[in-house]
């Protein structure tokens, strides 16, 4: 798959500012609110793949199909 298709993949809405994973940057999140919830039983590994206005579409590192389309960035932290 060539990096325009991965993109693509990723893709749900045309105002977003979608790019390819960068799996060397990982994120945990801090604060799961009430819609993400069902997302606590995974690994807490999490790679941006969009941004907009301040919120972030991310995709989790291990489990590649499990995505989260919008989540504010202030809820993330850098993983070192």
């Amino acid at each position: 798959m060539n990096p325009q298709e991965e993109v693509e993949e990723y893709s749900y809405n045309k105002n977003w500012n979608f790019h390819v994973p960068d799996f060397n940057s990982v994120y945990q999140i801090n604060n799961f609110d009430d819609v993400n919830k069902k997302y606590i039983g995974f690994p807490n590994r999490w790679c941006i793949y969009g941004n907009w206005k301040g919120n972030v579409a991310v995709v989790n590192e291990q489990s590649r199909g499990v995505k989260i389309d919008s989540i504010s960035f202030w809820k993330l932290a850098k993983k070192f």
